[in-house]
């Protein structure tokens, strides 16, 4: 049967991890890119991006491999040996014009916690954008939503940017988050601690070149076209 599929032109591939759209999340995400089709890369750099995402003290995913012998399927050097690793989420931001700061985030991501995290946007939108010409994004996970989060925006007086659901492809600080996760994975020795961790990914963070950063924001109006060609559906972004 592999031979066959593979005279087929298939081959045996790890499916890549993208979010499941809703045929309304599709739907919003078509009318999104539409919307916002016209938008030059110079609109584009007066946004800055943001987000969440967890690092783990003992990198681990889905596609590691090791190779053994048949009778080495329980050795020490041949299992995943932390099923849970300690972890630290983290909040960043960034925009063409620079890195905004990143914030360690302790425990789980509720509104409160977030409307506390959102006062580190104010002065990064100020120092960004310093004629008060730039919008905020963010996604629109539940705290980003909640009533509390929403009031501490609009004291600010933070212009935000709509955003559809479901949509990582089209945020680049998810490319960012990649990047980073890549070096601090590489970093020997591998961190022994949280607080160890959080000093490597904070290094990680200020070391993105910004010819990188720069770039994720130029590529936003092919994002939109992507968006636009695939009808509302996930990217390769």
């Amino acid at each position: 049967m592999r031979r066959t599929l593979k005279k087929l032109g298939l081959q045996s591939r790890i499916p890549r991890r993208k979010p499941l759209l809703s045929e309304t999340n599709r739907q919003e995400r078509l009318d999104f890119a539409l919307a916002y089709r016209h938008w030059t890369q110079r609109q584009w750099r007066k946004v800055f991006f943001s987000d969440e995402s967890t690092f783990s003290q003992f990198a681990q995913g889905r596609s590691d491999r090791v190779w053994r012998e048949l009778s080495e399927g329980f050795h020490q050097s041949c299992v995943a040996a932390v099923k849970h690793p300690p972890n630290r989420m983290f909040w960043g931001g960034f925009s063409y014009q620079g890195l905004g700061p990143i914030v360690a985030l302790q425990g789980s991501v509720t509104g409160a916690v977030h409307a506390e995290t959102l006062r580190h946007v104010l002065p990064s939108m100020r120092k960004h954008f310093p004629r008060g010409d730039g919008y905020f994004q963010e996604d629109n996970a539940a705290p980003h939503r909640s009533k509390v989060a929403v009031a501490v925006r609009e004291a600010a007086g933070i212009r935000t940017l709509p955003w559809p659901a479901q949509s990582p492809d089209l945020n680049p600080i998810e490319n960012l988050w990649r990047e980073m996760k890549s070096t601090v994975s590489r970093r020997t020795p591998a961190s022994s601690s949280l607080v160890e961790l959080e000093k490597y990914v904070k290094a990680a963070w200020k070391d993105i070149p910004p010819e990188y950063y720069k770039n994720l924001i130029d590529s936003m109006p092919r994002r939109i076209e992507a968006i636009i060609a695939a009808n509302g559906c996930i990217t390769k972004y």
